[in-house]
């Protein structure tokens, strides 16, 4: 009976080992299941951190390209109303006699280099309120109110239309602590004629013709301005011999002078490449392309089997070769 008793209790003793052992973790267990976890937690860590590194990249290859893309579409837009587009010799002849502004551009320590520059027709409805000096634009009114008045007849105004010089720049700062990057940006610059008082004849119609809209003029100009012209700005003058070209190249600003607090320079896009120039691109000689891709000529592919271009009009030059 005690023998049978004993071995009751040894069996019950197994029975709540085997329990106590089937119910927990080595700690062997514990620290390979912790290096799974670990290992598990970390890939999925560098994979979020790889996502959101690819979204942030993509984001700002997007803003960028959108940026891009409206600063072209705003220059598209601005050249279809250009009446005559400088080219590269036009560009130079205008650096040549300081017709252009010139870096240091202002008081800044900024430097600019004319790439676009064109002459167009600006604008001006009726209802826009305009500044009669833009020096001092203080006193604005609408064009509709710009009257001439002969006798005692007022003269309605309407739509104005206008020429303008615009000039798209690559701009660089010196200065590396300001709000711009240390590349290069892209930025319009524009000056506009003046309205003048075309409804009086000052001359025909002396001590009758009496400006209702007070009349405005500068040093160097016979016109009479309802609205004076940005300073620095003159028409050009397709008068006189040579070609349309040749004309527009002669081209120089009025004797005032620039004035860059009112004719600003407008940013555009940021972050432009600024690569040193290259003189493959143009060897700096008047009339030459600005641009040119050279593509080398057809070489023999083996010493005996010459590979030339039948479709190429020179043979031994290859396409794009200027």
């Amino acid at each position: 009976m005690i023998k049978k008793f004993c071995l009751q209790l040894l069996k019950v003793n197994n029975l709540n080992r085997k329990k106590q052992r089937s119910s927990g973790f080595t700690l062997l267990e514990l620290l390979v299941s912790m290096l799974i976890a670990t290992a598990i937690i970390g890939t999925l860590l560098t994979f979020l951190v790889n996502l959101l590194e690819t979204d942030r990249k993509e984001q700002a290859k997007s803003e960028s390209q959108e940026e891009i893309q409206a600063a072209l579409d705003y220059i598209a837009d601005d050249m279809r109303e250009a009446i005559y587009i400088y080219d590269a010799d036009g560009l130079n002849a205008l650096n040549a006699n300081s017709s252009l502004p010139t870096p240091p551009l202002g008081t800044t320590n900024t430097k600019g280099t004319p790439v676009l520059v064109f002459w167009k027709r600006h604008l001006y409805k009726s209802d826009d309120d305009i500044a009669l000096n833009p020096i001092t634009p203080t006193t604005k009114v609408p064009v509709k109110n710009l009257l001439g008045k002969k006798g005692a007849t007022f003269i309605q105004g309407g739509d104005q239309f206008v020429y303008s010089l615009v000039a798209y720049y690559l701009l660089k700062d010196d200065n590396p602590g300001t709000a711009w990057s240390n590349t290069s940006r892209i930025a319009r610059w524009e000056i506009r004629d003046g309205i003048t008082n075309g409804v009086c004849d000052p001359g025909a119609d002396a001590g009758s013709c009496i400006a209702y809209t007070p009349e405005q003029t500068r040093s160097g100009d016979s016109a009479r301005y309802f609205v004076r012209p940005s300073p620095g700005f003159a028409r050009f003058d397709t008068s006189g011999a040579g070609s349309l070209g040749q004309k527009m190249n002669k081209w120089t600003r009025h004797t005032e002078g620039f004035n860059y607090a009112v004719s600003e320079f407008t940013p555009l896009i940021d972050f432009v490449d600024d690569t040193t120039y290259s003189t493959i691109q143009d060897d700096g000689t008047l009339g030459n392309s600005a641009i040119e891709v050279t593509v080398g000529p057809n070489t023999p592919a083996t010493l005996t089997v010459p590979s030339l271009n039948a479709s190429c009009d020179d043979a031994t030059s290859g396409v794009g070769q200027h």
